[in-house]
């Protein structure tokens, strides 16, 4: 909730749109809403075999997968994101995470129902310190908030502080993260229905691992939810690409 201060200083200096740069009139939100209304967004809750999902396929405890909006170069999503985790605005992961689970129930009321906890992918402890916060746990913070399900954190860590990805191929990207997380308290995720949640998904290695971790806790099922996904097909263009090394 705004402070008073904060409220009279925004109605004399409203706050800019991280994405345009133009004044947001509305001050509940923190993008303008020509931005939102670019945001391509897609329709995977009500695909049962989207590309995101295909990602996933030979993992049969992956009940489904959806990414709520394309992201591409100039994209006003590509953009909010960026400010997210190199701006220091980790509100807008939140109102981001907010934005996408309304998308979610809007198109299938039903896709959250099953899921028990919410989980985001932990960024290394080094990388979170230097940043101040993780951006996938501010989204899924977000989530939380709108499903009324319990965010869980530190039950899944990332102890390997990975090599950049921004410059290296799927196959490099896949052997990047092997490993790079470990299970540190089973008894919260044990028998539940996780939803596992990222800012972007390019070729779902750093989920796959953080599944792979999660994978022996009997009777844990997973589904799977970022904020973007590349416009096409096994586009992964370093213009594009945000870092997954800082995750």
């Amino acid at each position: 909730m705004k402070t008073l201060w904060r409220s009279i200083i925004d109605l004399f200096f409203p706050p800019l749109c991280p994405c345009c740069g133009k004044a947001i009139d509305d001050v509940s939100a923190l993008v303008c809403s020509d931005c939102v209304a670019s945001f391509d967004t897609t329709r995977h809750v009500i695909e049962p075999d989207n590309r995101v999902l295909q990602l996933f396929a030979d993992l049969e405890k992956v009940k489904a997968a959806a990414s709520y909006a394309y992201y591409y170069r100039q994209s006003a999503l590509r953009k909010a994101i960026l400010r997210l985790k190199y701006g220091g605005q980790p509100e807008l992961g939140a109102w981001l995470g907010q934005l996408a689970a309304m998308h979610f129930l809007q198109l299938n009321a039903d896709w959250f129902d099953d899921v028990d906890v919410v989980v985001a992918v932990p960024m290394h402890p080094n990388r979170e310190r230097a940043r101040g916060y993780n951006q996938a746990e501010e989204i899924a913070r977000g989530i939380s908030q709108v499903i009324h399900k319990p965010l869980i954190s530190g039950a899944l860590a990332r102890v390997a502080d990975n090599t950049s990805q921004t410059h290296m191929t799927g196959e490099q990207r896949r052997k990047n993260v092997v490993g790079a997380f470990e299970l540190k308290d089973n008894q919260k995720l044990k028998g539940q229905c996780v939803l596992l949640v990222d800012d972007i998904v390019t070729t779902g290695s750093t989920l796959r691992d953080c599944i792979r971790c999660l994978n022996p806790l009997r009777g844990t099922t997973f589904k799977v939810m970022t904020i973007g996904v590349p416009m096409h097909e096994g586009q992964i263009d370093e213009s594009m690409v945000i870092d997954r090394a800082t995750d």
